[in-house]
């Protein structure tokens, strides 16, 4: 019996020190979450009703998109500045950032702005306003975390290589 328990010592030796001269491509694994799985995620956070001194914003609606490698989102606000009213939509466009078993948006650009239905260049005090209102209310949300329960998923947050999109998911790539 002691042959065998060396034999297969020996075994695990070799198969584990030759583990580098393999191509690690092979232990690589994708993980898809759907953007609707970000979407229902992020809906819980609004409408959002923020109300200051002179001004009172609310946004609603919010709408996840990805283009190309990064992520989108819209929304529709209502917003009173100094007694006066305007509706209009906003579009942010940014990064999915992955922290500790969590994915938060951030990085984000006003991509559209505009209010009542006109598209809005020349108030650029009203675009960082609404802009750093945003951001300061969805940074540090988590629109995703991976599941404990989940096998892969847990194994994610150890072996995380790569955040892409693909398709209408975000892909997380594991690997060694």
């Amino acid at each position: 019996m002691k042959k065998s328990g060396l034999k297969y010592a020996l075994y695990f030796i070799v198969i584990f020190t030759s583990l580098p001269i393999i191509n690690c491509e092979k232990f690589q694994k994708d993980i898809f979450i759907p953007r609707i799985t970000i979407q229902e995620a992020i809906e819980k956070k609004f409408p959002y009703d923020k109300n200051a001194l002179i001004a009172r914003t609310i946004l609603t609606d919010p709408e996840i998109y990805f283009q190309d490698s990064s992520i989108g989102a819209r929304f529709k606000f209502w917003a009173n500045f100094l007694e006066k009213e305007v509706n209009g939509k906003l579009d942010l466009n940014g990064n999915i950032k992955y922290e500790k078993g969590k994915f938060y948006l951030t990085d984000f650009n006003v991509v559209n702005f505009s209010i009542d239905e006109k598209e809005v260049s020349g108030e650029k005090k009203l675009v960082k306003i609404i802009h750093n209102l945003i951001i300061n209310y969805i940074d540090k949300y988590p629109v995703y975390t991976l599941k404990q329960s989940d096998f892969k998923q847990n194994l994610a947050k150890m072996l995380l290589k790569d955040l892409t999109v693909k398709g209408d998911s975000l892909c997380v790539t594991i690997g060694i």
